[in-house]
């Protein structure tokens, strides 16, 4: 089954890695040098384009963030995701101090998704999401074959919004592959991991 990657863009990488000896867990998180201050609103737009059914598998992604509450407290929420139930027109990057998600044709062949993010000062001040319509996209509880899920992937694309780069840990939702049909809708402990280890 073909895998596809995932692609950021962004400027300065961090690498953290660790194992956890008992548990023979690797724990592979990687970081960005930058990322988004503490108890900052990430409100973002979702493309006029983008049907209802797709805002909600993109709504499921970013409660994963928001709610540590279902993962025992593990993490404490720095950055809080919020649709602002607007809409946008745009089919490139645009910075614009406006976080937007819209869906292009960024050719077969290419990543399934694409985050940009603009930072100054150590700190990201904007990130937009290209969902790349080149690829069939599910918003169903079972994927169907050829089909990607749209929560799965918009969860690994908000985690590069945070602040995490890809991890080499194959459970991590912030690994770098997706095979058509696969289903992740909930973080991992790698995953977790990066997140407290950013420098909020």
């Amino acid at each position: 089954m073909k895998q596809k990657k995932l692609f950021f863009i962004s400027i300065g990488i961090i690498s953290v890695t660790s194992l956890m000896i008992g548990g023979l867990t690797a724990h592979a998180y990687n970081l960005f040098s930058n990322h988004w201050k503490a108890s900052t609103n990430f409100n973002y737009s979702v493309g006029s384009d983008i049907s209802a059914a797709g805002v909600t598998s993109i709504t499921i992604a970013d409660n994963q963030y928001n709610n540590p509450g279902w993962y025992n407290n593990a993490f404490t929420r720095k950055v809080y995701f919020q649709n602002l139930n607007s809409s946008n027109s745009i089919k490139a990057y645009t910075q614009n101090y406006k976080n937007e998600i819209f869906k292009t044709n960024y050719g077969t062949g290419e990543s399934l998704m694409v985050t940009q993010r603009w930072n100054s000062g150590g700190n990201t001040v904007e990130a937009d999401v290209l969902i790349n319509t080149s690829y069939y996209w599910s918003n169903e509880s079972v994927c169907p074959p050829g089909n990607y899920d749209l929560s799965t992937v918009m969860l690994h694309e908000f985690g590069h919004v945070l602040g995490l780069d890809h991890s080499e840990n194959t459970k991590a939702i912030m690994r770098p592959t997706f095979k058509a049909t696969e289903m992740q809708r909930t973080l991992d402990k790698d995953d977790i991991n990066g997140y407290n280890a950013i420098n909020w």
